[in-house]
């Protein structure tokens, strides 16, 4: 998901760059015979999904040295909060 245009107008096999809402997201995806989908991005992304309870894996990738402090997401969201690991 983003509103950057240069992005919305990019095509690649096998991928999207979209400015829907998740729910959108994920119906276009169930139209075009996707069988699965990665979200690759930051909070704002994931959470856009968990909110909705769209996600059901999460793979969590830590980069603290290109990211430096970075933001707590454990203690921002509630969902996050419910994760069994």
């Amino acid at each position: 998901m983003t509103h950057q245009q240069k992005l919305l107008d990019k095509k690649v096999d096998g991928a999207m760059f979209t400015n829907k809402t998740p729910q959108e997201v994920v119906s276009m995806a169930e139209e075009q015979k996707f069988k699965q989908i990665m979200l690759i991005g930051g909070m704002e992304l994931v959470t856009s999904f968990m909110k909705e309870d769209l996600i059901d894996e999460i793979w969590l990738s830590v980069h603290p040295i290109l990211i430096g402090n970075g933001l707590s997401i454990m203690d921002k969201f509630e969902t996050f909060k419910n994760l069994t690991f």
